[in-house]
């Protein structure tokens, strides 16, 4: 890891500040580091809090028909998972600001495709709310 090179993206200090609550379904295997993140916003976001669901793409689907989506955003790792909630009708366009941070292949306009790394070598437990992960887009 000594030769690894510097993640690119864009830093989570550079980022506007979050507030409120954020309902997030996760797919249904992704589970593990999609909480870690979820975990770490909360962290680093003082009025800002993020209530995970484990939900596959049948849970959004079913209360889709029910006129009942409960998801602010479906977290999942897998085209077929996106592309069938977007099928049904259950997803919203995305900001500009949103899509012009990742390549144009890496997206369409209600879905994207993100990557992160941690970054616990530069976080101190007297600075562990700086840096502690980066955001960067697919190469």
């Amino acid at each position: 890891m000594q030769d690894r090179p510097e993640p690119g993206g864009t830093s989570i200090d550079d980022l506007p500040d979050l507030s409120g609550t954020l309902t997030l379904y996760i797919g249904g295997g992704e589970g593990g580091l999609y909480q870690q993140l979820a975990t770490l916003l909360e962290q680093y976001y003082d009025d800002f809090s993020v209530n995970v669901r484990f939900s596959a793409a049948n849970q959004v689907l079913t209360e889709g028909k029910n006129g009942q989506v409960r998801a602010d955003v479906f977290w999942a790792n897998d085209a077929g998972s996106l592309g069938v909630v977007d099928d049904a009708g259950l997803t919203a366009s995305l900001s500009s600001k949103i899509t012009k941070q990742v390549p144009s292949r890496f997206h369409t306009k209600t879905w994207v495709g993100v990557g992160g790394v941690r970054a616990p070598s530069r976080t101190t437990p007297s600075s562990s709310r700086k840096a502690t992960f980066r955001i960067r887009s697919p190469n």
